[in-house]
């Protein structure tokens, strides 16, 4: 930037001001503030300066705000790996094995939690002929239970049992077709656990290929207050 504003624009400045020009690319460098230059250059020498002052000026916010990102995200993912859960497998298998919905397709009697973290869980769903669609694959509200009831489950890892959660929105793609009679497997992590509003990535594997991602979603939960709860 100070190479450019030295070769294009100082030759473009009358003689007497481009003397100025080392000296306030010093004062640019440093600072990055059109103030510093109004004391020592007058006239287009200063409009040439201030602009490429307030061109730095941006890029050092857009600079900090990114800083301020990543160090979020590490935040997060240290908390992940340090903090434990705030429920334990066996109270989310109680909680489903109360609710008729869950009752109703089984899931309570083919569901199996193998990971649980803050902000992250693994669940397995066993095969059974009562998932199975034509065309020789499982059926597609399953997958969807399976990812909802993920981002659920996250929720609480987060915040202790919060059976009132309610999800707000969810998006999910399917992938490739998984075959029948081979169990499903599903990641989930959290990705923003915000006050009242929460975000998780799913991803839905076949458990004879894990490499092969058979659906993804993004889901997101609205949390009540805590006078709700």
């Amino acid at each position: 930037m100070c190479d450019r504003l030295s070769s294009n624009n100082a030759a473009r400045l009358p003689q007497a001001r481009r003397e100025l020009v080392p000296f306030a690319l010093f004062f640019f460098q440093q600072e990055g503030c059109c103030t510093v230059f109004s004391t020592h250059l007058r006239g287009d020498s200063r409009k040439y300066i201030s602009s490429w002052a307030m061109i730095r000026t941006r890029l050092l916010m857009r600079s900090v705000s990114a800083q301020r990102c990543n160090a979020g995200a590490r935040r997060m993912a240290t908390e992940k790996e340090t903090r434990p859960s705030m429920v334990t497998s066996t109270e989310i298998m109680t909680l489903l094995q109360q609710v008729p919905f869950g009752a109703g397709l089984g899931l309570h009697q083919n569901l199996i939690v193998e990971e649980l973290g803050w902000g992250q869980a693994t669940f397995r769903l066993k095969c059974s002929d009562e998932f199975d669609r034509p065309g020789g694959t499982i059926s597609g509200p399953v997958m969807f239970t399976l990812a909802d009831l993920t981002m659920w489950s996250l929720v609480q890892t987060t915040r202790g049992l919060c059976p009132l959660a309610v999800t707000t929105n969810a998006t999910l793609n399917f992938l490739s077709k998984p075959k029948m009679g081979c169990d499903l497997v599903c990641y989930g992590r959290m990705l923003k656990n915000g006050k009242r509003l929460c975000t998780g990535s799913i991803e839905i594997v076949s458990a004879e290929d894990l490499s092969t991602v058979v659906a993804s979603a993004l889901v997101s939960y609205s949390v009540p207050p805590a006078s709700r709860l």
